[in-house]
């Protein structure tokens, strides 16, 4: 090959060589841009979900994380002004989120795997009035009280079952045992239904009526309103978190606002448990509450989940404020209590 011929194909040459250069280009380097570019939208998209999901978090955090309290409790300084109140070296709060702590419960949990543990409280610590955030303050009361009215509402489940059981027994045409028999006539007379002069079956359908669950939104709420959020007399002193009354003096406390005259008591209670229980065989048996009763029996009968904001318009008679029943929906409603409706108690008896 000449050197004029070599000199003529040289651009060709070029242009070969450069095309090569770009397709090196494209399968080393190229196609490694490609790929970072496919992985960044990828991990955009994560990110957005991570940030939904840290914003939600924090949400929570922000509502239900009882463990932030201990950030007012690190210098008690707020307890250090109320000394003739509260004893410092023994702060009852504290001592109270640290067995929180402890048992693992914080209601983040509760809300996420709607399972609550068995944590019990007798008593309400007495300087739950002395935490300075009003939010904080109602977490921890929900904290105290939820795992209470689970449990209450979890054993009126199971005679509700049991009961259901007989129901249908009895709807067949089938006869009861002695023990089936005996236990049906008790429960009723427990729940104040008649017996006499009817059968055995109206008297299992009555008791349908009756036995059965207050939804946890309500009865929060309930106690929320009655007791203050934990902070009344009544409440520290006799554990009465839903003010009932009782004309007994034996196990009441005088109300400061009681009229010359008037001879009735706040009735207290040995912990907290018998003031849940005694309250929701208030709502279940006394004629005041028929009408919120029949309500909750026509969700059983149609198979529809118990609406809570329908139901707490059924409690008017509960107090003498004419807008009762508003004020409680508008507790369950700006605390968002209904998302504690469908929590399921584990038991592991943690007492406190």
């Amino acid at each position: 090959m000449d050197n004029i011929t070599l000199i003529n194909r040289l651009p060709r040459i070029f242009f070969f060589g450069i095309l090569l250069l770009s397709s090196i280009y494209f399968f080393f380097i190229g196609t490694e841009k490609y790929n970072t570019i496919k992985i960044s939208e990828i991990n955009i998209e994560e990110i957005s979900q991570d940030i939904n999901i840290n914003n939600r978090d924090k949400n929570i955090d922000k509502i239900y994380d009882i463990s932030k309290l201990k950030s007012d409790l690190k210098d008690f300084s707020w307890v250090k002004k109320n000394k003739e109140k509260v004893n410092i070296n023994n702060n009852e709060v504290a001592l109270l989120i640290n067995k929180m702590d402890q048992n693992n419960y914080n209601l983040e949990k509760v809300i996420f795997n709607k399972k609550i543990p068995g944590f019990f409280v007798n008593e309400l610590p007495e300087d739950i009035s002395y935490i300075r955030d009003t939010e904080q303050k109602k977490k921890l009361f929900i904290s105290i009280v939820l795992p209470l009215i689970v449990e209450v509402n979890r054993d009126l489940k199971l005679k509700r079952s049991r009961l259901k059981k007989l129901y249908d027994k009895l709807s067949q045409d089938q006869t009861l045992t002695l023990k089936e028999h005996r236990w049906l006539i008790n429960l009723a007379l427990e729940n104040s239904i008649k017996i006499s002069q009817i059968n055995k079956i109206e008297i299992a359908k009555n008791l349908l009526i009756n036995i059965d669950i207050i939804p946890n939104s309500i009865a929060i709420a309930q106690a929320a309103k009655e007791s203050g959020w934990g902070t009344s007399r009544f409440a520290i002193e006799g554990n009465a978190l839903f003010g009932q009354w009782t004309f007994n003096n034996s196990n009441g406390l005088i109300p400061k606002e009681r009229q010359v005259g008037e001879d009735h008591y706040v009735k207290s209670f040995v912990n907290l448990k018998e003031s849940v229980k005694s309250y929701m065989k208030n709502i279940n048996t006394h004629k005041a509450y028929k009408s919120f009763r029949e309500k909750r029996f026509q969700y059983r009968q149609n198979n529809r989940s118990l609406d809570p904001i329908v139901l707490v318009h059924e409690l008017s008679s509960y107090a003498e404020l004419n807008n009762y029943t508003e004020i409680l929906q508008l507790i369950i409603e700006k605390n968002e209590l209904y998302i504690f409706d469908d929590v399921k108690l584990i038991i592991n008896n943690s007492l406190v």
